[in-house]
């Protein structure tokens, strides 16, 4: 999967005579794309909450209006009670800040591995001001209001300079009566309560198929996508489409993916790696093969141990040429402690995890052991990306000393 999307322009028309414009996402950047958008003031992505591609998108849409714009609005759907915490965090780029937000500590497709990503690639961008439209939780309660709210929230934050938004699609929707009587999207208040010359457009994301991070009647999980029939679109398979000067089902077009890849919440992710942690464990004592290599990127990921300097020596007395390196890989490690008739076991202190959008580091001191014989300690560090909805491990390095030469000094 391509994570960063690129555009070409292609030009048809409608049944309806508006023109209809096609931009593949998977060719080469052109000016193309990036007219529409500046053409327009602001510009609302419609997205289905936990997927990979909408914060992507978004992102990479913020990455072309900022090459000729010195300032940039970005809203998202996040309450505004968080926004004091999300300013210092556009300074910092501390995203320990996260950690301590009720707002990705929930279960929701908005708190998503993807939308921490986005906010991270945001702040590194510079001249990115991000708005939380949502509506305070702690003081306005009537679920009926939210929408205004949320549109009017918008209103306030617009400030004549280009304006990205990203909400669920049904708070995008330009049809007055999408939410029902006297229920009209923040989108439509916000397109109501600006002049008419403030052009604002918006589009929905629909997806051939794969998963989503989603909350539903039984829970909050990964959930399989039906196939959404994409209509017109030149033969390409990720593209946008814009109907120009028309609205269909509520948009001025469509966002369209053959695939979507689950982006599940931030803090689940701690979990998810804490897990990795213990299926790795678990696969040494039960000499699981099966479970040990479904934890890597590919079936022989390397693994190098670097040896201190007296535990080299204590082998180079033998083996003159020795150069203090171990370098193997994952099915190889596995298959040597299957191979073993003795028990064995890695155990692990002082785990740090490290989250940094779709990567991934965990760090820890280790020992070693085989039967009741400890056979070596020191610093060991996997890197791991997330793909496909799982954690996997790339690559792993680690420093060895011998307990018999030099002291464990936290076994």
């Amino acid at each position: 999967m391509k994570l960063f999307y690129t555009f070409i322009l292609s030009l048809t028309m409608s049944s309806l005579g508006a023109q209809s414009f096609v931009f593949d996402l998977d060719q080469e950047l052109s000016t193309s794309i990036k007219k529409l958008v500046t053409d327009h003031k602001i510009i609302a992505i419609g997205e289905l909450h936990g997927t990979v591609e909408s914060p992507l998108l978004m992102l990479e849409l913020a990455k072309l209006v900022r090459e000729t714009e010195d300032s940039i609005t970005v809203g998202l759907e996040i309450s505004q009670r968080f926004q004091k915490d999300l300013d210092e965090f556009m300074i910092s780029g501390d995203v320990e800040i996260f950690k301590r937000l009720d707002h990705f500590k929930s279960n929701d497709g908005r708190s998503s591995v993807a939308m921490t990503h986005l906010l991270r690639e945001l702040q590194l961008l510079k001249g990115i001001r991000i708005v939380c439209f949502d509506k305070n939780t702690n003081t306005e309660t009537r679920q009926f209001d939210r929408d205004s709210i949320m549109g009017n929230n918008l209103k306030l934050a617009f400030d004549g300079h280009q304006m990205l938004i990203l909400t669920g699609n049904l708070h995008a929707s330009l049809d007055p009566n999408w939410m029902g009587m006297n229920r009209k999207s923040a989108i439509h208040c916000l397109k109501e309560s600006l002049p008419d010359q403030i052009s604002i457009i918006s589009l929905n994301s629909y997806f051939g198929g794969g998963n989503a991070w989603n909350c539903q009647q039984d829970g909050c999980r990964i959930f399989p996508l039906g196939r959404y029939p994409m209509g017109e679109s030149n033969g390409f398979k990720n593209f946008i489409r814009y109907q120009s000067g028309s609205i269909e089902d509520g948009f001025n077009g469509i966002i369209y993916y053959e695939t979507a890849h689950a982006s599940p919440p931030f803090l689940s992710d701690q979990k998810e790696l804490e897990k990795v942690i213990d299926i790795f464990k678990q696969s040494i004592i039960k000499k699981d093969s099966i479970a040990f290599k479904n934890l890597f990127f590919d079936d022989e990921v390397s693994f190098v141990g670097v040896m201190s300097g007296l535990t080299e020596m204590s082998i180079k007395k033998d083996f003159l040429d020795f150069q203090g390196l171990a370098v193997s890989n994952s099915t190889d490690f596995i298959k040597q402690i299957c191979q073993s008739e003795k028990l064995q076991k890695e155990k692990f202190y002082n785990t740090v995890i490290t989250l940094d959008g779709l990567v991934a580091s965990i760090s820890f001191d280790y020992t070693y052991h085989s039967g009741e014989r400890m056979m070596q300690w020191g610093n060991e560090k996997w890197n791991l990306v997330f793909t496909e909805g799982q954690w996997l491990i790339t690559d792993v390095v680690y420093s060895i000393y011998f307990p018999d030469i030099e002291m464990c000094p936290f076994y």
